[in-house]
């Protein structure tokens, strides 16, 4: 194999079979990477005596065109959509699968309202709201163009046959697009806007999840502070086949309509009538969702169904206002004939997004709002737990007129199973006692605690809260770990350690006065003591 110049080696190939008589040129160019443009001319070059290296190059100037920008991955987003433009767009269709489920809840923490009501003047605050809302805030870019219209399409093109499907088409689009325009989401680049907004997130049990009552399937929760956060919305997800405008309206008014001031649907306007059996699902959804609200002393709550979106505001006394289950998608053909011939109420003036964008806005802003006696009256409210069944919930009640168990104005507890109280606002953990317990303090039977895991002065650490043992109302230090994610070895080896420590219990160390499961929790309850700093 004979060399040629330039580093150009000449490979004689195997003789062809179709042409034995003639001789085929193989070229194998190795010359520094650089790209060969005309075959044809280098074919000729190739049988000349010598080939030169400049005759390989483009004799033409390079074309700026050809070459290809290097891929920064840390490089900022083209945000080319603004606030205004997102917000105002509509939520995408929700498309039922051929297989669904049918569950209903049966959670114990539901609660029935002792009144309900439309939240009439819904609407309206929402468009005075936006209305208000600087030009700068709904001009500004906040999301990419394409990663919009990928997530809408991501949620058009889905199917939901469960409630977990439901959450997940809301995790995927109006959780993340609400980031985006209200949290500097969009990984954390998009630009905040100037009032402080709620951020809309799935929530785990547990010591992080702020030691709720319940579980809810999200929640809004304030963005800026310390853990844990506090949350200031409950959120529910519901099947739409199940949870339906027609069962809300009934769940409200009965069989009568809803005249509040919405555009109300023809195919729902007098002739869509829900069977009494079928209205389970929709109450029990209220009802589980206002238990969580009530239980823990928040104001403001969304039931959806991805289809369909409802507001709801509690107030002091067990009062419950809900809006009509609105829903703007839009018609796609062959599909659905939009959110209007579903039999959902169109809103007026304003779209899903924005109305979760003021929520989240006069949530973060609004401080938690625990029950309290109404009209003044001594003692305490009493928050039965519900049966695990599709039965009604109990209501909240009052403190009696004339008690006469322990402290005055302490209700009595009912039946054999766990009680939750109000008193002043708090909730009353009870019942516990009658779980996996060990007492060791044989001065006290500690039963009842008034517990505020929210308050930030009653937070110790990442598993350590203040509460008070009541009747005595003294103050005992909580130590929690979360039973959803760890079995009792923890809390026992450290109750093993403490019993082995009992001769300096309250003179070196605190002392240990229960060891219990306490709601879902792993509890150790031990002696509070005030450390003088010097």
């Amino acid at each position: 194999m004979g060399k040629m110049s330039a580093g150009i080696e000449y490979i004689p190939p195997p003789p062809s079979p179709l042409r034995p008589n003639s001789a085929i040129i193989l070229l194998s160019l190795r010359l520094h990477n650089l790209c060969i443009y005309h075959c044809c001319d280098l074919w000729t070059k190739a049988r000349s005596t010598a080939v030169k290296t400049n005759d390989l190059l483009p004799q033409s100037k390079s074309d700026a065109t050809m070459a290809v920008a290097p891929f920064d991955p840390w490089g900022q987003p083209a945000l080319d959509l603004s606030r205004d433009l997102i917000l105002t767009n509509p939520t995408p269709l929700t498309l039922v699968a051929d297989r669904v489920t049918h569950s209903t809840t049966r959670s114990v923490y539901r609660v029935h309202w002792n009144t309900i009501a439309p939240w009439n003047d819904f609407g309206a605050r929402v468009i005075h709201y936006w209305n208000n809302v600087s030009q700068v805030d709904k001009q500004t870019n906040v999301m990419e163009r394409a990663a919009y219209r990928d997530r809408f399409q991501r949620v058009e093109f889905s199917m939901a046959g469960n409630e977990g499907n439901v959450r997940a088409l809301i995790f995927e689009f109006v959780a993340a697009v609400h980031s985006a325009t209200a949290n500097g989401g969009n990984g954390g680049n998009a630009p905040r806007p100037s009032d402080p907004h709620s951020i809309l997130q799935q929530w785990e049990q547990g010591v992080e999840a702020n030691a709720l009552a319940g579980r809810p399937d999200l929640v809004m929760r304030s963005e800026h502070g310390h853990i844990p956060y506090r949350v200031t919305v409950m959120v529910e997800a519901k099947n739409p086949w199940q949870v339906i405008p027609a069962g809300l309206d009934q769940v409200v008014q009965g069989p009568q309509r809803i005249q509040c001031g919405y555009f109300i649907s023809d195919f729902l306007a007098g002739v869509l009538q829900v069977p009494a059996g079928e209205l389970s699902p929709s109450r029990l959804a209220l009802e589980q969702l206002f238990g969580y609200m009530v239980r823990n002393g928040k104001a403001y709550g969304v039931l959806t169904t991805m289809k369909g979106w409802s507001f709801l505001r509690h107030d002091n006394g067990g009062q419950l206002y809900i809006i009509p289950m609105f829903g703007d998608f839009q018609a796609r053909q062959g599909i659905s004939n939009g959110a209007f011939y579903e039999g959902y109420y169109i809103p007026q003036g304003f779209s899903i997004m924005q109305a979760l964008y003021y929520l989240s806005a006069i949530a973060e802003a609004a401080p938690n709002l625990p029950e309290t006696p109404v009209g003044g009256r001594p003692g305490q409210m009493h928050i039965p737990f519900a049966e695990n069944s599709t039965t009604p919930a109990p209501t909240i009640q009052q403190p009696p007129d004339n008690p006469g168990f322990g402290l005055p104005g302490v209700a009595p507890p009912q039946g054999g199973q766990g009680q939750q109280y109000g008193n002043q606002g708090v909730q009353i953990l009870d019942g516990y006692d009658q779980s996996e317990c060990t007492h060791y303090d044989d001065i006290f039977t500690y039963k009842d605690f008034q517990f505020e895991p929210w308050l930030p002065e009653n937070n110790l650490g990442p598993k350590t809260w203040i509460a008070i043992a009541l009747p005595a109302e003294f103050k005992v230090v909580f130590k929690l770990w979360d039973a959803w994610k760890f079995d009792p070895e923890a809390r026992n080896r450290e109750a093993l350690v403490y019993l082995q420590l009992r001769p300096l219990w309250g003179i070196c160390i605190p002392s240990l006065f229960v060891k219990s499961a306490l709601e879902y929790f792993h509890a150790l309850i031990f002696q509070y003591i005030t450390v003088e700093t010097f």
